[in-house]
């Protein structure tokens, strides 16, 4: 018998780590920055957001933590920012709940 991992009734992994460098990880639980550790399950409308007044290439990724915006991460690295926020993704997607 098999197991299909897209099936709702699948189990889920019980702990990965999607990025980490010296002020982001990203796992499949948490998300810590340099100032603070966030449950994935705690963030809402996680958001890129473009901040001009920081320069033309400067991101970031932003989000609601029991009802206050914080800021997740950072950059003006195209190619960096492109990693964290896959991993983010990832980390978001294995904790969405199957049932509505």
């Amino acid at each position: 018998m098999s197991i299909d991992r897209t099936s709702p009734s699948a189990p889920r992994c019980g702990w990965a780590v999607y990025y980490a460098d010296r002020r982001i990880v990203v796992t499949s639980w948490y998300v810590e920055t340099q100032h603070q550790r966030y449950r994935i399950p705690d963030l809402e409308d996680v958001a890129v957001v473009l901040d001009p007044r920081r320069g033309l290439r400067w991101r970031e990724i932003r989000a609601l933590h029991h009802g206050a915006e914080v800021v997740l991460y950072g950059t003006g690295d195209r190619a960096q920012f492109e990693r964290v926020r896959r991993a983010l993704i990832r980390a978001l997607e294995i904790n969405r709940s199957p049932f509505p």
